[in-house]
């Protein structure tokens, strides 16, 4: 193959810097380039010339795992704010979720922006200590940033026109009361409800 030079040329994120002194097994030149994200990487010319590598390796990640890369609420389980996301989106959009009856089976959904968690962190800010998301003013209304706040319990106990009534294994009692019975706070019981169905949430 007739040799080409590369210097200084760009594909994708890589720029040649120059032949690399030591071939590959096959016998490929090879090319040490500096990709944009100032790591070194070497690549035959054939790899550049036909473009099937772009990159260090940066782009294949950022690619695969978009929303860690562009934000880092999803690392290690994700961050407060990045868990209350995923519930919405669960319990709106998701029929296998244990609490989509009580959201998106009775109409309850998200608007289409937040479906994108970067636009529901640029929107609502990232989640303030003792506070989840409560739809606000209008409760039975969607998930939207118009209708949405971070909000204490109580905060979210005065929102509501009613006490709420759950019932387990044939007894039924109101948030508060479920949750002196348990030995919490109420506030406790609350983050767990959001969290888990019913049966988990009064029995782990």
């Amino acid at each position: 193959m007739k040799f080409i030079d590369l210097t200084g040329r760009r594909f994708g994120r890589l720029v040649a810097l120059r032949v690399y002194p030591q071939r590959n097994k096959y016998g490929a030149i090879r090319w040490q380039c500096i990709c944009d994200c100032k790591k070194i990487h070497k690549v035959t010319s054939s790899q550049l010339l036909g473009g099937s590598t772009r990159s260090c390796g940066c782009l294949y990640r950022e690619t695969r795992n978009p929303g860690r890369k562009k934000h880092g609420h999803a690392a290690n389980g994700g961050t407060r704010t990045y868990q209350s996301w995923h519930q919405i989106i669960q319990r709106t959009l998701n029929p296998r979720n244990a609490r989509y009856p009580e959201y998106g089976g009775r109409g309850i959904t998200v608007c289409e922006r937040w479906r994108k968690f970067e636009n529901f962190l640029k929107d609502m800010g990232a989640a303030p200590a003792g506070k989840t998301i409560d739809r606000y003013p209008d409760r039975n209304g969607i998930y939207e940033k118009t209708n949405c706040r971070w909000a204490t319990y109580k905060e979210q106990s005065d929102n509501s026109s009613s006490p709420r009534w759950i019932t387990h294994n044939h007894e039924t009692h109101n948030l508060t009361e479920w949750a002196k019975k348990l030995g919490i706070t109420p506030s406790s019981l609350h983050r767990r409800l959001v969290k888990w169905p019913v049966s988990r949430a009064l029995t782990k």
